[in-house]
């Protein structure tokens, strides 16, 4: 069957193998990619909760957050439409039982809509009931709820000015508010929770503002920035400049590594080195689908050019110390003509 599949994938995309090619090598048999998702994440006995566990709850206050107004009219979409659609359309008597329209020919032209809210809430009911929960996986209905926000939002309007005194205004003053609470949604988070993106900003205006003081003499090939318990807040390479020029217009590239903390499972890793597509064809090595730990993600603290971490004093342990402190001794080491490993501290706070 997956043959099959493939063949006629060949035969319908003449650059299939072009294409596919330059993905990693599991991909090639692409069709056996959903069913391999449906099989970890349903069928097999550890899943996706290895990675954690929420209550209903979380989706709940997400969407409440994310889409504020709108999260509470989607849920309305059907019954508020169906309503003015009663209202709108006079049922012919052939297409009534006990007064009430119930041929599908009546409803015809509402199925659409009620496909799509359909689609919405088999989506929502399939990942409310998983207990690992993540806001990416609802980012696939975010369109599919702005609509139904929108239709509910329509509906109301038309059916307070046919039963009501007429609100013209309803929807603007509903628009003004989701506008307002998005705004203040998006300043808060950029207010409250931009420090580790301000960090590794800092960084790199670190290493242009001060390459006269740069001495790479001393420092790894490539240059090592290293995380300990807060490789999590790491957002991406892209924040990582490629090279680094020092007061000799030496060269260093720039690597993200790990530092042993308290947590103890699966933590990223490097492609290999080489070209496209060859190195996305490879099956990486020290893998696994247990989230169980690869300790050959660590490097020694003292191996590492420079530490990023959130200093927080009333709860260190010996593997998540107050990596301040230790570069404030390695500083008054320094003065005493002994250089240290260790050389910068950027710190969140």
């Amino acid at each position: 069957m997956l043959q099959g599949f493939s063949h006629f994938y060949r035969q319908l995309f003449p650059l299939y193998h072009c294409i596919i090619g330059f993905f990693p090598a599991g991909l090639k048999l692409h069709p056996q990619a959903p069913l391999n998702i449906v099989l970890y994440n349903v069928f097999s006995g550890h899943g996706p909760d290895l990675y954690g566990v929420e209550p209903l709850s979380y989706y709940l206050k997400n969407l409440a957050l994310n889409w504020n107004v709108a999260a509470f009219l989607a849920p309305l979409a059907v019954p508020l439409s169906a309503l003015n659609y009663l209202c709108s359309w006079k049922a012919s008597e052939q297409h009534k039982k006990w007064g009430i329209p119930i041929h599908p020919a009546y409803w015809r032209h509402y199925s659409s809509l009620f496909l799509l809210f359909a689609s919405l809430s088999a989506w929502c009911m399939i990942f409310f009931s998983q207990p690992h929960k993540e806001e990416r996986f609802l980012f696939p209905v975010y369109p599919l709820i702005a609509l139904m926000a929108a239709v509910a939002l329509d509906s109301a309007e038309r059916l307070a000015c046919r039963f009501a005194y007429p609100l013209s205004y309803l929807s603007w003053v509903v628009v003004l508010l989701f506008v307002g609470a998005s705004m203040s949604r998006t300043y808060a988070l950029h207010k409250n929770f931009s420090a580790h993106i301000e960090v590794y900003k800092s960084f790199n205006e670190h290493l242009m503002d001060h390459q006269q003081r740069l001495d790479f003499s001393i420092r790894n090939d490539p240059l090592r920035v290293c995380v300990g318990k807060e490789w999590y807040r790491f957002p991406s390479s892209f924040f990582l400049p490629q090279t680094a020029v020092d007061v000799r217009s030496r060269k260093r590239g720039i690597h993200l590594y790990f530092l042993k903390s308290e947590f103890s499972g699966l933590l990223p890793k490097y492609y290999p080195q080489g070209r496209l597509p060859f190195i996305t064809r490879r099956i990486p090595t020290e893998m696994n689908d247990l989230n169980q730990e690869e300790v050959s993600r660590y490097v020694p603290l003292d191996t590492c050019d420079y530490v990023v971490d959130l200093e927080t004093p009333d709860q260190t342990t010996a593997l998540e110390p107050n990596y301040g402190l230790m570069v404030l001794c390695l500083e008054e080491h320094d003065k005493a003509k002994i250089r240290p490993k260790v050389g910068k501290y950027l710190m969140l706070k």
